[in-house]
């Protein structure tokens, strides 16, 4: 996978020289690529302790206060759970990596229980997000906001962008699928069991979902559960999409296309506040290049490739929210080309 030391052009523009990934790898500091279980069960423990206290302080509301009061609290309160909903699915997407722990059980455990909390299905996610981290930012191969060579207009409709598209939506030749995964793996036999597994511990959350509606009211579930489950679903929309949108990034064709650049295509960015809390999931350069970096190092990886490569690193200091309506607007309206265009941009 490594990258040759070559440059490339693309649209008339010289593009950097790009490092393979040993050379990378080789200024980052060894230890870290080595995942702490005890580091990594605290943070699993910080965020369900963070979500619980929201959950009985909000309930202490429900039952002690006027109910215009409550509802008016109703939206910051989702807002903040879905806010530790996504550090919960970040740590899950690293049992995904096998950055959470050496133990491929523990990752599983863990990954499995955190992901199947958010009725995510764990191994189909785990296995469908691995090809988007193996074509990031190729025009024919990415599958997460990649755009549409127009033959391909003819079979694939235009998709909703939502996190829940990524989730379920079967969306044409290139599907960004996770639950519709689970047919693609009776052909390998290897996750056909894990798979349903993940579906199984989904349908059983479901229920129990439900049970809970039933006995405590539709009302509670819709509060403590379905808003900040939406809140979480709107994150990661913005998260991801700005993850890998930027007005200078290059989408190159297949033919064209690298492991390293399409790596280094991706965009750091800072969420204020926020940005400890989602486990520095904006730090995303380095994530890309080596998924097995535990999170609570991406930072200090970061800093040591910037001191050796500060022109491949790319960091974008403006506002989340305007950067995403701006560039989501400029993708909608342009993410058609042609069929033998071999650079794409936002633009």
């Amino acid at each position: 996978m490594d990258a040759s030391k070559v440059q490339e052009k693309v649209n008339g523009k010289t593009q950097a020289t790009f490092p393979t990934m040993v050379d990378i790898k080789k200024v980052i500091p060894k230890h870290c690529f080595e995942p702490e279980v005890s580091t990594s069960m605290y943070y699993v423990f910080r965020d369900l302790a963070a979500v619980a206290s929201l959950h009985l302080t909000f309930e202490w509301m429900r039952v002690s206060l006027p109910w215009y009061i409550v509802y008016a609290v109703a939206p910051v309160y989702a807002f903040l759970k879905g806010t530790f909903f996504v550090a919960l699915f970040i740590i899950g997407h690293d049992c995904s990596h096998g950055s959470f722990s050496r133990h491929k059980l523990l990752n599983d455990v863990v990954g499995g229980v955190l992901h199947t909390a958010l009725l995510m299905p764990y191994s189909c996610w785990k296995y469908s997000h691995r090809v988007h981290h193996k074509n990031t930012c190729n025009i024919d191969k990415d599958e997460l906001f990649f755009p549409l060579r127009k033959r391909e207009i003819l079979w694939q409709p235009e998709n909703s962008l939502l996190w829940t598209a990524y989730l379920a939506v079967d969306s044409g030749p290139r599907s960004v699928r996770s639950y519709d995964d689970l047919i693609h793996t009776y052909v390998d036999g290897g996750r056909r069991i894990e798979s349903v597994v993940s579906l199984m511990l989904d349908a059983l959350w479901a229920a129990i979902l439900y049970q809970y509606a039933v006995h405590y009211g539709w009302d509670s579930l819709l509060l403590h559960f379905v808003l900040p489950l939406i809140a979480h679903l709107l994150w990661g929309l913005v998260i991801t999409f700005l993850q890998h949108a930027d007005d200078d990034i290059p989408w190159v064709s297949h033919e064209k296309w690298n492991y390293v650049q399409g790596q280094l295509s991706t965009v750091d960015r800072h969420y204020g506040w926020f940005h400890g809390i989602i486990h520095n999931v904006g730090t995303h350069h380095l994530h890309h290049l080596f998924p097995k970096l535990p999170h609570y190092h991406l930072e200090e990886a970061t800093l040591a490739f910037k001191k050796s490569y500060p022109h491949l690193l790319r960091v974008n200091p403006a506002p989340i929210l305007p950067s995403f309506f701006r560039l989501f607007w400029k993708y909608l309206r342009t993410r058609v080309i042609e069929d033998d265009e071999e650079v794409y941009w936002y633009r």
